[in-house]
């Protein structure tokens, strides 16, 4: 995957082991579980309901608790850094090997966050490409149901 990063600079990654990758699912399951989502439904009675999403406050909320969360996981960290590290950062035609050492370099630490981004984005894709097909065929449950498998 290439992809040019709003700096200019040019990201390249290459998928991630499977085992790397569900090492990282797992880590960011693990994140995302510890943190209330409330995605802006007023009301759930069933998963259809779920589609209905608002950006309102504790949805914005929901996003920033998510983001900061996955952000200081140490974890998530650990799990993304083996994805990150298989690509590649190009600047005015000079290709480097992404490691920490690159991330010294100020101009480049701007593109840290957007870096990590788009490896966990590129990597766990795969995995949940298929999830709308778990949820055909499941009885609009109710959110008490929900509620219960949830813990």
């Amino acid at each position: 995957m290439d992809k040019l990063l709003d700096s200019g600079a040019k990201l390249s990654l290459t998928l991630c082991s499977f085992a790397e990758g569900t090492k990282l699912m797992k880590a960011v399951a693990r994140e995302a579980k510890s943190i209330t989502l409330e995605m802006g439904v007023e009301k759930a009675t069933g998963l259809q309901d779920l589609m209905k999403f608002d950006f309102n406050d504790k949805a914005m909320n929901t996003i920033k608790n998510l983001v900061l969360g996955l952000l200081a996981n140490e974890e998530v960290e650990a799990a993304l850094w083996p994805c990150v590290e298989r690509g590649t950062y190009t600047v005015n035609g000079l290709v480097r090997k992404i490691n920490r050492d690159l991330f010294e370099d100020e101009k480049a630490r701007a593109d840290y966050v957007p870096i990590l981004k788009e490896a966990l984005v590129f990597n766990m894709g795969p995995f949940f490409t298929s999830l709308a097909s778990l949820l055909k065929g499941m009885p609009a449950a109710g959110t008490d149901a929900l509620q219960s498998t949830a813990s």
